[in-house]
């Protein structure tokens, strides 16, 4: 079975994309199961970000009538929900969902990293706070999988993440793995670090098999795609990954119940 279970349409603040042409596509390429994942933005300097879920749930139920071969499920990626925990319980008692992402694209005190500028000097502390956020969020939210744990690094300058390997992070991110394994959550595999010069998933092999080591076991696997042309790239990738890191099953949800289908199914 092929899942995307990280996409965004129209109903995201950075993305145009009408549902029924990615459902389209979801059919043309043989995708089973796909998952409208909108961001939920919070603890930003403006408003909150919220998608018109009322909206979104009417025309995710036509595309369930007009497209009867694919799964289509009701998501959601919340930014920074450790910054609003009583919100986000609110919001997730309005509007049930399939599946919650939680992320972190807005560091504390620091921005996001696709507008900071890295230097020698501010790098790690960067990296620090991150993973600090990361924690938080794994700690005290209510989530199923943690989305592109690595995010940051996609926009640091390769002569910086070579003075600044993720290897030097390995603590850190296996104090985070054991949070997320304890509380029985999970990670996404995230291609989208394959469209950039990065040319890695998010995170890549090596912080898979820190996961694994620390027992997680719960992984979906999604594109981050924001239009038609994103949607559903290298989601192979991601498939073989795990294969080669020895899961023989990939995590998929239901009104947030887990379950776990064969990798060859």
């Amino acid at each position: 079975m092929i899942e995307d279970y990280h996409l965004h349409t129209k109903f995201s603040f950075d993305s145009r994309q009408e549902l029924k042409e990615l459902c389209d596509k979801a059919v043309h390429e043989g995708i089973q199961q796909i998952c409208f994942t909108d961001h939920v933005e919070l603890g930003l300097e403006n408003e909150n970000q919220v998608p018109d879920f009322y909206e979104r749930e009417i025309e995710i139920e036509q595309c369930r009538n007009l497209f009867p071969k694919i799964e289509i499920l009701s998501g959601a990626e919340i930014g920074q929900p450790h910054k609003n925990i009583n919100y986000v319980k609110e919001l997730l008692q309005q509007h049930p969902l399939d599946l919650v992402i939680a992320s972190v694209h807005t560091v504390s005190e620091k921005g996001n990293p696709s507008k900071f500028g890295f230097t020698a000097e501010n790098c790690k502390e960067f990296l620090n706070q991150y993973l600090e956020d990361l924690k938080d969020v794994a700690s005290n939210c209510d989530y199923d999988v943690m989305g592109h744990v690595t995010l940051p690094f996609r926009y640091i300058p390769q002569e910086l993440r070579e003075q600044f390997p993720i290897e030097i992070f390995r603590k850190e991110y296996m104090e985070l793995f054991e949070i997320i394994v304890q509380r029985e959550k999970g990670i996404e595999i995230n291609t989208s670090g394959l469209r950039t010069v990065l040319e890695e998933t998010l995170p890549n092999a090596l912080v898979l098999q820190w996961y694994k080591d620390c027992g997680g076991r719960i992984i979906t696997i999604g594109s981050d795609g924001h239009s038609v042309y994103s949607a559903f790239s290298c989601l192979e990738t991601g498939y073989h990954m795990l294969k080669d890191l020895g899961y023989d099953k990939i995590a998929t949800y239901h009104k947030r119940v887990l379950s776990f289908k064969g990798l060859d199914n």
